[in-house]
């Protein structure tokens, strides 16, 4: 490699790192209305004067609204060791995505929907040891196939 690739290949490297630390300069600045309206329309609001009236005010009102409800609700902790029934990886994961992507619930409810259902797809099938002659084998796919169920039975 030659000098000039050498750098290039640095320039390049360099420029990556500077765009990455733009963007997240950019998300720190920003509300968590703001990067609700990013996580749905993939681009942020103006914050001209013009825009005051626009699509950009009626999404924070909305969100505003959301988010007094919100508080208005009395909330479960994931880790509760109650006795009730345990969480649902729905909730688990429809938990985390609304801590870290805010109050869109239509788009965290849609891509919780994505997640569960991929890993249901992911879940090995249950197996079939009938006409095995090993007692142990037998025991253990059964074991295993409770295993399974419950997993499944846990995801929604």
């Amino acid at each position: 490699m030659t000098e000039i690739e050498k750098l290039k290949s640095e320039i390049s490297t360099l420029q990556e790192r500077l765009l990455e630390l733009e963007r997240k300069e950019l998300e720190n600045s920003k509300s968590p209305a703001e990067r609700a309206f990013h996580a749905i329309y993939n681009y942020y609001p103006s914050r001209e004067i013009g825009q005051v009236g626009s699509f950009w005010g009626g999404f924070k009102q909305g969100y505003d609204a959301g988010v007094k409800e919100q508080k208005a609700q009395p909330t479960k902790s994931v880790n509760s060791n109650s006795s009730e029934s345990p969480y649902l990886f729905y909730d688990i994961v429809y938990s985390v995505l609304g801590d870290n992507f805010g109050d869109c619930h239509t788009y965290i409810k849609d891509v919780t929907n994505l997640v569960v259902e991929a890993v249901e797809e992911w879940l090995i099938k249950p197996q079939n040891a009938s006409g095995s002659q090993n007692g142990y084998v037998e025991s253990a796919v059964e074991g295993w196939n409770d295993a399974i169920k419950e997993i499944k039975s846990r995801l929604r």
